[in-house]
């Protein structure tokens, strides 16, 4: 299964960051978070898909990348863990969503953001 890797730059990382944070783990099979704004997913959907379903939830200034990647990846002063997606117990009010190292807080409503003209 291809290895997706996302990268975001959010401008008010508290306003979208959880609900970023669900959107990605809810991608794929597998997932890794190393760094606070980088993940990897395992998943069988395109780039551009992701893309396009993840952008609905940034802002005007935010930035997203997301890359298909293969090989190996040097990791310094982090670690590279894959958490399975819990797909029986999956849905909105799952208690096992984690955002390694640490539990996703409860998430408030996702931002309105404004339809470009």
């Amino acid at each position: 299964m291809p290895t997706l890797l996302i990268a975001y730059d959010l401008d008010v990382p508290s306003t979208v960051g959880a609900h970023l944070a669900d959107a990605i783990m809810r991608l794929g099979t597998r997932w890794a978070r190393p760094l606070a704004s980088l993940w990897y997913i395992e998943t069988n959907t395109a780039c551009t898909t992701v893309e396009e379903q993840l952008s609905g939830l940034l802002g005007t200034d935010d930035g997203l990348l997301v890359q298909q990647v293969t090989g190996e990846a040097a990791l310094a002063n982090t670690m590279l863990r894959w958490t399975p997606r819990h797909q029986t117990a999956w849905n909105s009010q799952c208690a096992n969503i984690i955002a390694w190292p640490n539990q996703v807080p409860a998430a408030p409503a996702p931002p309105e953001i404004a339809a470009a003209a």
